[in-house]
C-alpha cells in the first residue's frame, strides 16, 4: 500500500499502526478501531479505511490525551452554555379562571 500523507502530515493505516506494537501486546485491528472510535487515538476515515497520524499514534504510545497536533482547533476547549430562560407560560393553563 502507498503512503497516505494529508496536509503535510504522514497518515498510517490499520496494518501500519498495529505493526508499530511489540509482538506480544500487538492489538487486533477491531480493537484499535474501538480506540479510535472512542477518542482514545485521534484518526480519520478516509474511503471507507481509518487512518492514524504518526504523531497522534506516539502521543497514544506515550499515555498523552487523544486530542493530537492534528485534531480540530476546538478540542479540549470549554464551550460554555447560556443560562436557561425562565418558563414564563402558566404551566397548567386548563385550571386557570377567567
Amino acid at each position: 500500500m502507498c503512503p497516505v500523507n494529508l496536509g503535510g502530515m504522514r497518515l498510517l493505516n490499520l496494518d501500519e499502526i498495529r505493526e508499530r506494537f511489540p509482538a506480544p501486546s500487538r492489538p487486533s485491528l477491531e480493537t484499535l478501531r474501538r480506540y479510535i472510535r472512542s477518542g482514545q487515538i485521534h484518526g480519520r476515515k478516509i474511503g471507507g479505511s481509518w487512518y492514524v497520524s504518526t504523531r497522534s499514534l506516539e502521543l497514544f504510545l506515550e499515555g498523552a490525551p487523544s486530542a493530537g497536533p492534528d485534531a480540530p482547533p476546538t478540542a479540549g476547549a470549554v464551550i460554555s452554555t447560556p443560562e436557561p430562560v425562565a418558563n414564563t407560560a402558566p404551566s397548567h393553563p386548563e385550571t386557570e379562571t377567567t
